[in-house]
């Protein structure tokens, strides 16, 4: 069995030297409530976390965005390639892919890796792929089975990540590892994960402010956008994990 994330600890150049892109969607994009929020995850530990503070920081991902889109836009991230500088990669998308398209896991996952495959080729990058988290809702106005459908394609979406990451990345962060933050053997059910809200959901309180959305009528939108609560309490462990990526040094 492949090991869920790269098992090697190479130390990071001095943070000055450090040239940190994102990619994805609106997830990573982040900026679902305050400003602090902006850019996902990533962007939080650029602002407040040693060394990714001292790094260089782009963020190129765009809310809505699919892998097919992200192919069409790849110019923005040849783009941020910084020739001075070790350039690190960090990519998540499939939630849109697997919505707004009819692929299969495979097929959806295999483009992501194509993806990453042109930007390094054009340039080199230090590639980290991370795997999609579960909303708790998705779907304006829809019934709950419409979200544990979707959870079951993202879950075989997932899977198929985890499997074959090596063939296009140096590292994968995967929140549902052991001891992760979405551990189904810490927290088995979705609904009851503490990254998710307040709101009551089709009859189900949750017991966290970490994931909100505005509401449009009487149902809240898709839940799967991090509030700053979310991202700061995911932030050790993305931090962690990104840390043991083995990198390319230019």
């Amino acid at each position: 069995m492949k090991p869920l994330i790269a098992s090697r600890s190479i130390p990071w150049p001095r943070a000055g030297q450090i040239n940190i892109v994102v990619d994805g969607n609106s997830i990573m994009a982040g900026g679902q409530d305050t400003s602090d929020s902006n850019g996902g995850v990533v962007g939080w530990l650029t602002r407040h976390t040693y060394p990714f503070n001292q790094a260089v920081y782009s963020n190129v991902a765009i809310g809505g965005q699919n892998t097919d889109a992200m192919a069409s836009n790849a110019s923005d991230v040849d783009a941020a390639f910084n020739a001075s500088k070790t350039n690190v990669l960090v990519v998540m998308e499939g939630t849109n892919q697997m919505d707004t398209t009819t692929d299969s896991n495979s097929q959806a996952v295999e483009k992501l890796f194509t993806y990453i495959s042109a930007r390094r080729a054009t340039h080199q990058w230090s590639a980290v792929v991370v795997c999609c988290p579960p909303p708790v809702y998705y779907g304006d106005q829809q019934p709950q089975s419409y979200t544990d459908a979707y959870n079951a394609k993202l879950d075989a979406y997932n899977a198929y990540l985890r499997r074959y990451w090596p063939t296009a990345a140096d590292g994968l962060i995967d929140f549902r590892v052991p001891g992760g933050p979405y551990d189904q053997a810490r927290y088995p059910d979705y609904l009851k994960a503490r990254f998710f809200d307040t709101t009551v959901i089709n009859g189900i309180s949750n017991n966290a402010s970490f994931i909100t959305e505005p509401t449009s009528g009487a149902v809240p939108n898709a839940k799967i956008h991090l509030t700053l609560a979310g991202i700061t309490a995911m932030a050790p462990f993305f931090a962690q994990q990104l840390l043991r990526v083995p990198l390319h040094r230019g």
